[in-house]
């Protein structure tokens, strides 16, 4: 029983000692909700920095054309589109480990050759935390749908 006791308060003095604890992160949901937002002001601002951080250097793009791209062209993309609104709805993330999904729906207008354009979409995104803590989209996939009311 003396034994018990005593490993029972060594433990708890190593675990209490100053420099050992870490704060807790975020939960992975808040944090990948966060990035989304980012990406999301990204867009509406024109400002691919945001978001390059947030991009692995082997993520993939499947927009609505079907034809693959990758990091250089989802920056480019963000630098060069003029958008006048919008927003996500329908946000839903679920976390597995060191991998997330986060699902949502984007509606916005912009301005493509000199024209207002209305664009609806549902996306899928895949999020993977890499070897350095950090979390970085790996993939994403756009699907433009119907506007609803």
């Amino acid at each position: 029983m003396k034994k018990s006791i005593i490993a029972l308060t060594l433990a708890i003095g190593i675990i209490s000692l100053p420099g050992t604890a870490k704060a807790s992160p975020l939960p992975t949901e808040k944090l990948i909700s966060s990035n989304e937002q980012e990406w999301l002001q990204a867009i509406l601002t024109s400002n691919p920095n945001l978001i390059a951080p947030l991009i692995a250097e082997t993520f993939v793009s499947t927009p609505s054309s079907g034809k693959l791209t990758g990091k250089a062209t989802e920056l480019a993309y963000v630098k060069n589109s003029r958008w006048l609104s919008g927003k996500v709805e329908d946000l839903k993330i679920t976390s597995y480990g060191n991998a997330a999904i986060a699902t949502g729906a984007f509606r916005g207008e912009k301005v493509t050759d000199g024209k207002k354009t209305a664009h609806y979409l549902r996306w899928t995104d895949t999020w993977v935390k890499m070897p350095d803590g950090h979390w970085q989209c790996v993939a994403t996939q756009r699907t433009p749908i119907k506007p609803r009311d």
